[in-house]
């Protein structure tokens, strides 16, 4: 696996920008797959110490598959594809948005999309891999009962090929300050065996 990530950072009065460039290889059997992507974000600080951020991107995924150690059931199949080393690529977009509130137990709260053109890549005649919405929420706080800093927090993930936030698989757990150098935490996830 191979990931990059170039980052330039500017602040103008109370609003943060930032705009990033990455790059994402992966080869998991016979598919590799490559990301390249860029990124802008803002940070607009708000009355009374809150703040919003608002990113978007856009981004080319290709998808390659190694045909060679591949053994077909029908050789004469007309959606194997003629190609050696056939392969797509899809131009892709995003967008997110985040939300905090420091003064009500740190409240940081945010929602995020990938995926949004949802193209399949095609090889030979076949929609082979459909990539649908990926969307995130996520929630996060800050409590410190007996002085104890607890940080709980949610993350709810979930892909689809059509409407709705479908397919869902939830992340709950808390961090706990012990001392400045020691932290514990607890971690409890459903798999969607679907995601």
């Amino acid at each position: 696996m191979v990931h990059q990530f170039l980052l330039q950072e500017h602040q103008r009065g109370l609003t943060q920008e930032g705009v990033g460039l990455s790059v994402f290889q992966d080869q998991v059997g016979y598919l590799t797959t490559s990301y390249y992507k860029g990124d802008f974000a803002f940070r607009k600080q708000l009355a009374f110490d809150k703040a919003i951020g608002v990113g978007v991107n856009i981004g080319a995924m290709q998808k390659t598959v190694n045909v060679d150690g591949l053994i077909y059931k029908d050789p004469n199949d007309p959606r194997i594809p003629n190609d050696k080393n056939p392969s797509g690529i899809n131009v892709n977009f995003g967008t997110g948005v985040w939300f905090n509130n420091p003064n009500f137990y740190n409240l940081t709260l945010g929602y995020a999309v990938q995926n949004l053109s949802s193209k399949p890549f095609q090889f030979a005649s076949v929609a082979a891999i459909a990539p649908g919405w990926h969307q995130y929420l996520n929630a996060s706080a800050e409590f410190t009962p007996g002085g104890l800093m607890v940080r709980p927090y949610l993350l709810i993930k979930a892909s689809q090929n059509g409407a709705g936030f479908a397919n869902p698989d939830f992340n709950l757990g808390a961090l706990a300050d012990l001392s400045t150098a020691l932290q514990a935490g607890l971690s409890l996830r459903n798999f969607n065996k679907d995601l």
